[in-house]
């Protein structure tokens, strides 16, 4: 048969495709939305399952991603992490779409244990970058231009620039009954969950919940943005309170205290 054999003669150049693409596919291209999947503790102590959705910029490497995933779990930089697709690990030195990563697909977080500080890269680095944790934050607050000079009353002062530059806001009353919000078109809230504006007009404004990354609108009069003095805040590092005439060169922070980059 002489169209078999020009078939059977016909060969296949092997082509290399990102992890989890087909050859039938089109080329990747860069996510600009994913949802990150990591475990935290709750306000009650124990472990729950997040799912955060995070918008991420043009070719965005995994290791530009897992900068950022330092700051939403909160984790020490002593403690390496790793984001996982599908079963693999992705390495921090490609990028995204060379995994063929979809978008709204779902990354895995994973903390793993902190390691000693000898052990640590980079451990002698000057300290550049601060975050500010609370029980009531469901995000750290980031400080940047801290030196190993700066104060702890200029530290509270930067602290409560930034908070007025982040623009946070919180639910200041319960409103996420099914049917008064779907009258509305509102996205359902609950008293203290911490939200960060998008826009909107007067009365009702456009907020993405911290939580989970959601976007929706929420009532003007169910919020309430935090302002928060320098008189009011008490920073402490490993339960000591820093004084306000005391540098950080001058107590154990210099010693430990690290960028998240490092």
């Amino acid at each position: 048969d002489r169209a078999f054999q020009k078939r059977s003669c016909v060969k296949c150049e092997p082509v290399t495709r990102p992890f989890g693409m087909s050859k039938y596919m089109p080329p990747p291209e860069s996510p600009r939305e994913v949802k990150i999947k990591y475990q935290a503790l709750d306000w009650h102590g124990r472990m729950e399952d997040r799912v955060v959705i995070q918008s991420l910029p043009d070719e965005c490497s995994v290791q530009w991603l897992l900068n950022m995933c330092y700051d939403l779990a909160a984790a020490s930089p002593r403690q390496p992490l790793e984001l996982h697709y599908w079963g693999k690990v992705l390495e921090p030195s490609k990028l995204l779409r060379d995994y063929a990563v979809k978008p709204h697909s779902e990354l895995k977080l994973v903390i793993r244990p902190k390691l000693p500080r000898s052990m640590l890269p980079g451990a002698l680095v000057e300290l550049s970058r601060l975050r500010l944790a609370s029980s009531k934050l469901a995000a750290p607050i980031v400080i940047q231009g801290v030196t190993s000079e700066t104060t702890g009353a200029e530290l509270r002062a930067l602290a409560s620039a930034q908070i007025k530059r982040d623009s946070i806001w919180f639910c200041q009353q319960t409103a996420d009954d099914p049917d008064a919000c779907e009258r509305a078109g509102t996205m359902p809230i609950k008293k203290g969950e911490q939200l960060t504006p998008e826009g909107g007009a007067k009365g009702v404004l456009k907020m993405r919940r911290v939580r989970d990354g959601m976007v929706g609108t929420v009532a003007e009069a169910d919020v309430v943005q935090l302002i928060l003095p320098p008189d009011v805040m008490r920073i402490l590092f490993e339960c000591e309170p820093i004084a306000d005439e005391v540098c950080f060169l001058c107590t154990r922070c210099a010693r430990i205290a690290r960028t998240s980059n490092a």
